[in-house]
Formats: C-alpha cells, structure tokens, sequence
C-alpha cells in the first residue's frame, strides 16, 4: 500500500511555472515531482534553523537528561512550578 497523499492547489504567477517547468525538464523529472522535492528541501532547511522541532523518542530525552544533569536532582518541584505559572496565568487573564 502507498503512502498517503494530499492534493494541494497553488495559485502561481506566470513566470514563476514556467521557471518550474524548465527546471523541471533540466532534472528530468515532472513538474509534480520537482516542486514535492522543493517543499522537502524547503522543510528540512526549516528544521536545521530551529523551525520546527525535533522529534526524539523517550528514550533519547531521558538519555540528554542524564547527559545535561547527570544523577543532580534540582531543587524544586515542578508541581510547583506548574502551578505557580496557572495561578500567574489565571491573575493575568481576570485582570483582562
């Protein structure tokens, strides 16, 4: 079974296809397929510049976890700290 796919219409000036059709045609691919390995290019760009955030398993955070803390414990909870920010969160949306 394939991957699942999305249809997407864009509205293009002019001069911009005819710019993607002969790339298209210098790489020897559709039109489709140029402009889906662009939008990749694009994307992963995106996410090596911190625009999108890494997908990491539980495992690889409790792993930079013990690499950032080692066995420290901080001081602290973050029951606390949770519910100091709501209490904050809640003052400030009343005082809307």
């Amino acid at each position: 079974m394939g991957t699942k796919r999305k249809r997407l219409t864009l509205e293009l000036a002019l001069d911009v296809h005819e710019r993607l059709q002969a790339a298209a045609a210098r790489k020897g691919v559709s039109l489709g397929q140029y402009c889906r390995a662009a939008i990749g290019d694009a994307l992963a760009k995106d996410d090596v510049n911190g625009q999108a955030p890494p997908r990491m398993s539980i495992d690889d955070l409790i792993a930079r976890q013990k690499r950032i803390y080692g066995n420290r414990v901080l001081p602290g909870s973050s029951v606390d700290l949770i519910r100091e920010a709501r209490e904050e969160r809640t003052r400030h949306l009343e005082s809307l």
